[in-house]
């Protein structure tokens, strides 16, 4: 993930300004996912595992190229 918003994301205005609000409002929400057991596993199913694949699928289609 570190890299793609190395590479990717901080190439442009809109990647950064998405990462500026990422490091802004993800503790509160981290904290907040981690007082239950049900909110972890729901965003490691809605939100972790689809976003590794869809960076996965990224990666393989740049190395194509």
């Amino acid at each position: 993930m570190r890299g793609f918003r190395d590479s990717t994301l901080s190439k442009s205005v809109v990647g950064r300004l998405f990462i500026q609000s990422y490091y802004r409002l993800s503790p509160p929400v981290a904290n907040w996912i981690a007082q239950s057991k049900w909110r972890q596993a729901s965003v490691r199913v809605c939100v972790v595992y689809p976003a590794v694949f869809i960076i996965k699928q990224i990666g393989e289609a740049t190395k194509s190229e």
